[in-house]
């Protein structure tokens, strides 16, 4: 803010008229602690950035060369999609960039359906000592609304799908514990209008894709067309005495990784 003053010497005889500036600090650099990001899953990462001067009176604004890749709110950037966008800080004449990555991979967390629980954490298989386990999304990895699952009879978060996603791979580090039977995967789209049939606003765009993780436990799948989130099951062979859900989880070693292309 500047201002015009009228000062006059000590006896009042003279005046002198200047320009004098209040509270203005312009931006003279703007610097990153990193000039590039790789995020793998969707927890938002802040940016730690330098002003110069650190009491600028300049609006410092951000912005993102892609949103379906990146967003960035006051300096926090949160993964959205598949691939590379710039991340653009700019305070006065002053900018400053970085580079984002994402690639999105997931260990899912786990429901179970076709169970009976004894006790808190222990858990047994059906009638055919088979038991059905869907794989669905926890923390940053869940999606905005749940689906309803009839063969559980709980609703389970969906997995997001991220955008610019043309596949998906599924892939167990350990098959021993998998039953020789289908694998299935839903996918799902969020569809307010479907009213309430479905009071979590999901629809089911396909259901099937199946395969045997037993005997493949690497498979790549294209995403269908209007998907944006998944749900996937597949089938253990054996139960032990006390095993918990995260026991369960971690002996299959289930990862989903998104990928671009199609196959």
């Amino acid at each position: 803010m500047a201002k015009t003053l009228c000062v006059k010497n000590a006896d009042f005889s003279t005046n002198k008229v200047t320009t004098v500036s209040f509270g203005s600090a312009p931006c003279t650099g703007i610097s990153f602690s990193h000039d590039t990001f790789s995020l793998t899953d969707y927890t938002p990462v802040s940016i730690e950035y330098t002003l110069t001067p650190a009491n600028t009176t300049d609006t410092l604004s951000w912005a993102s060369s892609d949103t379906d890749v990146v967003t960035v709110d006051g300096g926090v950037i949160t993964a959205v999609g598949l691939g590379t966008a710039t991340i653009t800080a700019t305070c006065g004449n002053q900018t400053a960039t970085a580079t984002v990555t994402v690639a999105i991979a997931c260990t899912p967390a786990f429901a179970f359906a076709y169970i009976t629980a004894q006790g808190d954490n222990t858990y047994t298989a059906n009638e055919s000592n088979e038991l059905r386990i869907a794989a669905y999304g926890s923390g940053a990895q869940a999606g905005t609304y749940i689906c309803p699952s009839a063969s559980s009879g709980t609703d389970m978060p969906v997995i997001k799908i991220p955008k610019n996603t043309g596949s998906v791979t599924f892939a167990f580090s350990d098959v021993e514990r998998l039953k020789y039977s289908d694998d299935e995967i839903e996918w799902w789209l969020k569809d307010e209008s479907v009213g309430v049939a479905y009071p979590t606003a999901a629809k089911l765009i396909q259901k099937g894709s199946w395969y045997y993780g037993y005997t493949n436990p690497s498979k790549t799948i294209n995403v269908p067309e209007g998907a944006d989130s998944l749900l996937y099951s597949f089938m253990v062979s054996t139960v032990e005495a006390g095993e918990t859900a995260a026991d369960l989880a971690e002996a299959v070693g289930l990862t989903i990784t998104f990928n671009t292309g199609t196959v």
